[in-house]
């Protein structure tokens, strides 16, 4: 069931934290730097945010904090990447494309559908029924290719050869 648009008193937790947001410390106010700016903040957490009594614990959101500490993990050094989902069928090359640029998949894969994930870094193709690692790929430009040496056809390698050979490449 829908709620009424700008009306929070019915629509619970997924809008309380709005007041919180419209009555921000910094609001109406002007600051010459961005230290300056900071310092304030930390004052008003300090004297202010930790000490209150929060809405739904009833307990102190400082303590509570203190509580929490001991069990928090470092961040990680790389920040969380957003990655885009797809699925994407192999082709007849054996590559599925990503942003029209193409990315081999393991042999035994044409026709088949793995799920893919993008960001603007690596692209990931990955076993759809167990969410295995299929390939992991460095992003290419449009139009580019990128594929496993271990993927390529057999016949390529001995077409390598044969060229090879005969002094052709």
């Amino acid at each position: 069931m829908l709620c009424r648009i700008q009306d929070p008193d019915r629509k619970g937790k997924v809008e309380s934290g709005v007041g919180h947001a419209q009555k921000t410390p910094l609001k109406g106010l002007r600051f010459e730097t961005l230290e300056e700016a900071q310092a304030y903040l930390d004052r008003w957490e300090q004297r202010w945010a930790d000490t209150r009594i929060h809405g739904t614990t009833k307990r102190q959101v400082a303590a509570m904090f203190a509580e929490e500490k001991p069990t928090l993990l470092p961040l990680p050094l790389e920040p969380f990447r957003y990655y885009q989902c797809g699925e994407r069928i192999v082709h007849l090359d054996g590559c599925v494309e990503v942003e029209a640029a193409y990315y081999g998949a393991p042999p035994g894969w044409i026709g088949r559908v793995p799920r893919v994930q993008w960001d603007e870094l690596y692209v990931r193709l990955l076993d759809p029924k167990t969410g295995q690692l299929l390939r992991e790929y460095v992003r290419q430009k449009r139009g580019w290719y990128r594929i496993k040496e271990e993927d390529h056809p057999k016949f390529c390698e001995l077409f390598k050869q044969v060229c090879k050979d005969r002094n052709l490449t």
